[in-house]
């Protein structure tokens, strides 16, 4: 508690010093859909700058050569409507749920052309309405679905960033990563691909990439429940140091923390996350997921290389079981009230809300 008070009330000082900070994304992703999507999406215009928009190949070009961009149309539509400001997300990854099946088990040459393909076909399509890309996501061996050798994740991560930079110069290019402690590598595990004998961290698998002059413009962090792993702000604060020295701005592209601990009626998958990720000093409740969420983004904004927070997902049900500013009827939670307070306290206009509590 003693080290985190201090970090907190550090940039709580910090803050109170500097101009406002005008350019600062505070998002969350764009997916919604059902029966409360217009009321969700009301509730994110009023609260957030921010949209992260979905461009996952196994979804977008399920049959090759063959495209679908309507979703993406739509909600980029409402984000030009809302003034809010897009990012497309990911261009390429190695996931297994981001391979479409004319793509397993291809070879090093076709992920390469169709690398340059599709990268290169959505920034074309999209180059005066987004500017910011998440370029690849997750090459450092954890999602290495394509079977790729370590050689080869920093070139196909150098090949997105090239097709990206060849459609628009001016684009801001995210090479973004997961698991920032990187335990996988120490116990010698991945989620898809080969186990290499010396496993690629996100860190070493940024200094490869920045050894062999890739052209890229900002470093993507992923934090989901940094806190529950051994990891309490002060420590954060020390590892977000470490993705701060490539000398580039950083954006916490996904995070999430829950907002109720309870396990019951979650799936085997959704019940190993949770429990694997434990508590932070008290069981999450919605006070616990708002009071992490106030330090958490005090201590981003107080530092002036990250520039961008995404949260994953704005509503229920999200990634992280019950992570939700907002439940799934769009009635907000704690942490949603609590973000609006903390940017008008930052100087920063927030719309009433006009819907629900």
């Amino acid at each position: 508690w003693a080290g985190e008070l201090a970090v907190v009330e550090q940039s709580r000082a910090r803050i109170a010093g500097q101009p406002r900070r005008d350019d600062f994304l505070v998002g969350c992703n764009t997916f919604t859909r059902g029966e409360h999507a217009e009321a969700i999406r009301r509730r994110f215009s009023q609260l957030l700058n921010f949209g992260t928009l979905p461009f996952y190949l196994k979804r977008l070009e399920p049959e090759e050569g063959k495209p679908d961009y309507g979703w993406v149309d739509e909600i980029l539509a409402w984000c030009e409507r809302e003034g809010i400001t897009p990012k497309g997300h990911p261009l390429w990854w190695g996931h297994p749920a981001g391979i479409p099946s004319w793509l397993e088990g291809a070879d090093w040459e076709t992920v390469q052309r169709h690398c340059r393909r599709v990268v290169g076909r959505s920034v074309g399509r999209y180059r005066d309405r987004i500017r910011i890309w998440d370029a690849i996501n997750e090459a450092h061996d954890w999602a290495n679905g394509l079977e790729l050798t370590q050689e080869q994740e920093v070139a196909i991560t150098g090949i997105a960033c090239d097709s990206i930079r060849e459609k628009d110069p001016d684009a801001v290019i995210v090479v973004n990563s997961c698991q920032p402690c990187g335990e996988y590598s120490a116990a010698g595990t991945v989620l898809a691909g080969p186990v290499y004998e010396r496993v690629f961290t996100p860190l070493a698998y940024l200094d490869a990439v920045m050894e062999a002059g890739v052209d890229f413009d900002v470093v993507g962090v992923q934090m989901y429940f940094p806190s529950n792993i051994g990891r309490d702000m002060m420590t954060i604060g020390k590892f977000l140091d470490e993705y701060a020295r490539f000398g580039k701005p950083v954006h916490v592209t996904e995070l999430g923390v829950s907002s109720d601990g309870r396990t019951a009626g979650l799936n085997e998958e959704k019940r190993h996350l949770m429990l694997a990720h434990g508590d932070w000093h008290q069981p999450w409740c919605e006070k616990v997921q708002a009071d992490w969420m106030e330090w958490f983004y005090t201590m981003c904004y107080a530092r002036p290389e990250v520039e961008a927070l995404t949260w994953w997902s704005l509503a229920d049900p999200a990634f992280i079981p019950s992570g939700g500013f907002v439940r799934e009827d769009a009635t907000p939670k704690e942490s949603y009230h609590r973000l609006g307070a903390l940017l008008r306290g930052w100087g920063h206009a927030v719309r009433q809300a006009s819907i629900g509590r």
